[in-house]
């Protein structure tokens, strides 16, 4: 069974530079002597994929250092977002379009993310078409959620302002968004990824993903992973340190 995974490094990560004091590329930055994200995310992939494409942009000249320097030797693609400024739908659509073979399954993780090995192996190994959540409280100030309306529909929330999350329907179940996926019919992901116009710039990957799981027809998996942290800033971070390998 051929596998790929999707990392998406291209945004410009303000609340994490803020949060620093200072410039820098959030994906690859690491502290004492720890592997940065996105080393974490590599690591955790190695055993599991036949391809690796990462998407950057901004500083990506930076990106492509660290990977020459680092990953040689590993299959991993690199594609350059342009348009990285815009919304984060444009770097998933540009890994889908990287995928260049019949894939029978394509991981997409945001690489901001460190959760624990366990749960990683967990999620590639599923079975179908899967959604993972967190067991972490639900809180608009940092949380996206999904849910499952009456009509079985899968429905993403959250708010830009960080203040308050509406639901103006009836629900079967909602989480928060662990923000790892697994996509098994890659027809259907591609037919969505090219779907979108000029109007698809400013939107979140939320766009692509959303209408792909309300499109197959196949069960959702629905995975719920052990330890998640999501580097929004500096703490968050320094609180996930514990989960990341200290460097050989």
């Amino acid at each position: 069974m051929s596998k790929a995974l999707i990392i998406t490094v291209a945004g410009q990560s303000s609340r994490f530079r803020k949060t620093l004091g200072r410039d820098v590329l959030k994906a690859i930055y690491s502290e004492e002597n720890n592997l940065s994200i996105l080393d974490n995310l590599l690591d955790y992939a190695d055993k599991h994929f036949e391809d690796i494409i990462i998407v950057g942009g901004y500083r990506y000249k930076e990106l492509e250092s660290f990977i020459d320097k680092n990953y040689k030797d590993k299959k991993i693609t690199l594609v350059n977002n342009t348009l990285f400024e815009h919304g984060s739908n444009v770097s998933l659509i540009d890994g889908i379009k990287a995928l260049d073979k019949d894939y029978d399954e394509v991981v997409f993780a945001e690489g901001d993310l460190v959760i624990d090995r366990a749960s990683f192996d967990g999620i590639v190994e599923s079975r179908g078409d899967t959604i993972t959540g967190t067991t972490l409280p639900i809180e608009a100030k940092k949380s996206v959620v999904y849910y499952v309306n009456e009509e079985d529909k899968i429905v993403y929330k959250y708010d830009t302002e960080h203040k308050l999350l509406r639901i103006d329907e009836g629900f079967k179940s909602i989480s928060n968004s662990g923000q790892i996926w697994k996509f098994c019919d890659i027809e259907i992901l591609k037919e969505i990824a090219n779907s979108f116009g000029e109007e698809g710039l400013n939107l979140t990957n939320l766009a692509t993903i959303e209408p792909y799981f309300n499109k197959i027809t196949k069960p959702i998996n629905h995975y719920q992973i052990k330890k998640w942290f999501n580097c929004n800033t500096i703490e968050d971070y320094r609180e996930a340190i514990k989960y990341l390998k200290v460097k050989k």
